[in-house]
């Protein structure tokens, strides 16, 4: 993969974590289930 590709992925991610309230909200919502179930298995 080309490395200007996961560069921007990652300055992507970033950029929607730090502007966007929704998608905080809804990532650590996605996180907190995910973690539950490995903890449960």
């Amino acid at each position: 993969m080309d490395l200007l590709t996961i560069v921007n992925n990652g300055i992507n991610f970033i950029l929607y974590c730090s502007m966007s309230h929704q998608f905080r909200t809804t990532f650590i919502q996605f996180c907190t289930r995910i973690f539950k179930i490995c903890k449960k298995t």
